[in-house]
């Protein structure tokens, strides 16, 4: 971060300081409540494009994304920008389960056994013999039997609102509440949201924050790869976290990243609630992709050539992970980017970047800190 930031992220403190108070320690993370906050990154190398969000956050009070441009390490545990919530229809039991997608398959196994678990709801029993066919706006997916989706805004505090769609799928016999990881398994239907992030938990730009700002953190994996959820590719992360305090988080997600987009989350991917998940996610169905372009990607870039008021950009995705990236993936992406946007960015042919897209065109474009 060079001067200029620094002097920014210190006014913006100084300005968020003023209206609410000296910080204050952030709470558990819960991808709930992240989808409530402004984007935010979750890697520190990746801070750049929260200097506007920020902006936004210190005229409407927000602490959480400006304090990221200060703070060194994983950050407070806000998440994603969080869904308008609509109401999906009643559960209705259904006799006929569509079949499930062919399994894809994940980079390396996780070296580290699940830590010690928070309080997490225990799934109550089958309540029945069928499981449940749901649509939930323009998404159709076979919950286990006996469990139900719950419009996700009962999960939240009164005074929170999401701004995009979510639910919460869980045991119908799991009580509602609003205490941070009540809710099993999340479905966030994102749209062309892009605060998009299918590196950082929770799956949208956030900052979330284990173990004491990862301070004390005994132990961490991280498995990554592309699977099927509802028809569609997404990426696929599981993070294993383990704190010297005994806390422990067991994170899996799927993160459809082109319009409309589609996020299935939980932070108890541990015995019933793994095999829920991988079940939900095979036997979804999601409406056809509706753009061509990715809302977001990471990479570095291995071509630009001019095409009239636009530039086409070549990309070799990586994926940033816990302790560096990852760079295994054969193929590049091209996208559009306008002449202006490119410029300013001063980004060039071997830059480590991210971007983010309206799924036709690029909308932002940041150089990763030290490239």
């Amino acid at each position: 971060m060079n001067d200029d930031d620094n002097e920014l992220a210190r006014l913006l403190n100084d300005q968020v300081d003023q209206r609410l108070g000296r910080k204050r320690p952030a709470p558990p993370f819960d991808a709930a409540r992240a989808a409530t906050v402004p984007g935010r990154r979750g890697r520190p190398s990746w801070l750049l494009p929260l200097i506007a969000a920020a902006c936004v956050a210190a005229v409407g009070g927000t602490v959480g994304a400006t304090r990221l441009l200060a703070d060194h390490g994983p950050a407070p545990a806000t998440h994603p920008p969080a869904p308008t919530v609509t109401t999906g229809p009643s559960p209705v039991p259904s006799s006929v389960a569509p079949s499930p997608t062919a399994p894809a398959t994940a980079s390396a196994p996780a070296s580290a056994s699940a830590p010690k678990r928070t309080s997490a709801p225990l799934p109550s029993k089958d309540s029945g013999p069928e499981p449940f066919d749901v649509r939930l706006g323009e998404a159709r997916l076979v919950l286990p039997a006996g469990w139900v989706a719950r419009d996700l805004q009962q999960y939240a505090a009164p005074e929170t609102s999401f701004v995009v769609p979510g639910w919460c799928l869980t045991p119908s016999a799991v009580a509602v509440s609003t205490q941070a990881g009540a809710c099993p398994i999340i479905l966030f239907a994102a749209g062309i949201a892009q605060e998009l992030d299918v590196d950082t938990p929770g799956g949208f730009s956030a900052n979330p924050e284990y173990c004491n700002q990862g301070h004390e953190i005994d132990r961490e994996s991280e498995q990554t790869g592309d699977k099927q959820f509802g028809g569609r590719t997404a990426d696929w992360r599981h993070w294993i976290i383990s704190c010297q305090s005994g806390r422990g988080y067991d994170i899996e997600q799927y993160v459809v990243a082109t319009a409309s987009a589609y996020i299935l989350y939980s932070s108890h991917a541990d015995g019933r609630y793994h095999r829920a998940l991988t079940e939900i996610a095979a036997q979804a169905q999601l409406p056809a992709q509706q753009l061509p372009s990715r809302l977001m990607d990471r990479g570095i870039v291995r071509g630009l050539t001019r095409t009239g008021d636009s530039y086409r950009l070549r990309l070799d995705r990586v994926v940033e992970r816990y302790g560096g990236r990852e760079n295994v993936n054969p193929k590049t992406y091209d996208y559009i980017v306008p002449a202006e946007i490119l410029a300013k960015s001063r980004v060039r042919v071997g830059s480590r970047i991210f971007l983010a897209t309206d799924g036709l065109s690029v909308t932002q474009l940041y150089i990763a800190p030290g490239d």
